[in-house]
């Protein structure tokens, strides 16, 4: 258990934490019936801290790119489901499109670290007929099917410039495996 008063992580800290972690969570103390089983479980990440914040206690935890820690961390997310106040920082930012959208990237790249390569679960072939070639890899399986990802004809950015920000409106980008520049043109 990494408990550390002594050296807590605080909520100020979330963006510069978050940099060097796959995933970090504040939460308040709430009323839900698996609050005791979040804090449980969010005491044995990689880090974890607790503060007060007018009176009101605050739980701070790191997740690491640990097979353990990506349990813990959608292990948390599934009992803090619905959680007012809780905010998710990855990357150096908050990432606003809430929990589901989160937990459902961390548990795709929870799948894919599990695969002897990550790119037979992660990227995809595929045309769509705007590409002026026959087919290409898609670097990113959930962006193209789930999110329905297709090239704008006549876009002046780079396909991998438009993968990129398609990737972080989902907030795929915070997936380890994420690479735009994984986009290839097969001819």
């Amino acid at each position: 258990m990494n408990y550390d008063m002594e050296n807590p992580v605080i909520p100020f800290d979330a963006a510069v934490e978050s940099q060097t972690c796959l995933l970090f969570l504040i939460y308040p103390k709430n009323k839900t019936q698996n609050y005791a089983l979040a804090v449980s479980v969010s005491k044995g990440a990689h880090r974890y801290g607790e503060t007060s914040i007018d009176g009101k206690l605050i739980h701070c935890v790191a997740f690491a790119d640990t097979d353990e820690d990506i349990s813990r961390c959608v292990i948390t997310m599934n009992y803090l489901h619905g959680v007012k106040g809780a905010q998710y920082f990855a990357k150096g930012r908050i990432l606003l499109r809430g929990v589901l959208a989160v937990k459902d990237v961390i548990r795709c790249y929870e799948v894919a670290r599990g695969c002897n390569d990550y790119r037979a679960h992660c990227h995809i072939t595929a045309s769509d007929g705007i590409i002026k070639f026959n087919s290409y890899v898609f670097p990113c399986r959930r962006l193209k099917q789930h999110h329905c990802f297709s090239f704008q004809r006549g876009h002046p950015s780079a396909y991998q410039d438009l993968i990129q920000a398609a990737a972080r409106e989902h907030h795929l980008e915070i997936c380890p495996y994420f690479n735009e520049s994984d986009f290839k043109i097969m001819f």
